[in-house]
């Protein structure tokens, strides 16, 4: 069994938040060199020139490549033969917290999405478990810009769904978008997600904890609970009924 400190693990989150905001991944980048060789209108061409030099400012400058510097989204695989000296999530969290505010990048995230309110440091972040063999940890820190998060959209397809009808909503959220969303824009679909485990994984605050497997003790607590509930209902049922005269609640029927 591997130990690590949760204070590494703040420290290489904090790490990577700046660099994420810092600089593009190459594929990425090539992309967008391959956008300005291929484009043909000559605004177009300006744009991409203009992304093309922005890129090369931000490495020379040490600068986010662009101002939204969005909400901290980190991936983590988290091996099994890894023993976590600490909280893991509040050391994720405390790392995106320095990253954010020791980095000078632009905090966004507020406290609560109806009464608002910036918390400051771009925390809570987003942050995704997933378990793996191993003794080792690894961390990806993927900063979501605001401009593609309010334009998302989620759908739920019924089963007789057509690839077309699948092809026609992810069409349509694009030409939605616009230019809201900070072209060029990097389409990403996911598909297969079932509604409540989409749910699930998204909608868990502090305060609710959705389980994520259901143990053979819910089974027998279900049981448990359901044959109680029959019992008391059936005990309250059989006194109410042996005060009715029988006999007579016939002749009123008659």
């Amino acid at each position: 069994m591997r130990e690590l400190e949760a204070q590494k693990i703040t420290e290489v989150v904090a790490r990577l938040c700046v660099e994420a905001n810092r600089v593009l991944p190459q594929d990425l980048e090539r992309r967008i060199q391959q956008g300005l060789d291929q484009e043909q209108s000559e605004l177009g061409r300006a744009v991409f020139q203009d992304l093309c030099r922005n890129m090369d400012a931000a490495r020379e400058m040490n600068i986010p490549v662009c101002q939204d510097t969005g909400m901290a989204v980190i991936f983590a695989e988290v091996g099994q033969e890894v023993h976590i000296n600490g909280s893991f999530e509040e050391a994720v969290q405390e790392g995106v917290r320095r990253g954010y505010t020791e980095g000078l990048l632009r905090c966004s995230v507020v406290k609560d999405p109806i009464r608002r309110g910036n918390t400051g440091d771009n925390t809570p972040a987003i942050l995704h478990v997933r378990l793996v063999p191993g003794d080792r940890v690894s961390l990806t820190v993927a900063p979501k810009g605001f401009g593609s998060e309010n334009m998302s959209r989620i759908n739920m397809f019924t089963p007789s769904a057509t690839e077309q009808d699948i092809i026609g909503f992810v069409t349509e959220t694009a030409r939605l978008a616009g230019g809201n969303a900070c072209p060029p824009m990097v389409l990403g679909v996911g598909i297969g997600f079932v509604l409540h485990k989409f749910i699930i994984r998204t909608c868990e605050v502090d305060m609710i904890m959705f389980g994520q497997s259901i143990r053979l003790d819910s089974y027998l607590y279900s049981i448990l609970l359901t044959v109680l509930f029959s019992v008391l209902v059936n005990l309250f049922m059989f006194f109410k009924l042996r005060k009715i005269d029988m006999v007579e609640s016939l002749k009123s029927v008659e």
